[in-house]
């Protein structure tokens, strides 16, 4: 089973039990249900609470790994660009149109 797109698409009980019962072999995946729980949050120094992404790390057969899908060569330069860009109409007190109020 491989998802690379929405967490949603897969009900993770069911991957899970599919998996403890060999009805499925295997499984990628780069997202998962209640994903905005655990990314983008530093957890250095808390534990995660998504026990079912948890169990799923422990299985030899699966791979989690980070989704990455916006990291394109584009949308890195658009991130600079915009960012420098934003920063140069800041400092010259101009109108900053990718500012969030």
């Amino acid at each position: 089973m491989i998802n690379t797109s929405r967490g949603e698409i897969i009900d993770t009980n069911a991957l899970i039990e599919g998996l403890e019962n060999g009805i499925i072999g295997g499984a990628g995946i780069d997202s998962f249900e209640n994903e905005q729980e655990v990314i983008h949050i530093d957890h250095n120094y808390n534990v995660i609470k998504n026990r079912d992404l948890l169990i799923l790390k422990a299985y030899p057969n699966v791979i989690v790994t980070p989704h990455a899908a916006f990291y394109t060569d584009q949308v890195s330069y658009d991130m600079v660009h915009c960012s420098l860009e934003s920063l140069k109409n800041l400092v010259n007190n101009q109108e900053c149109r990718y500012q969030l109020n």
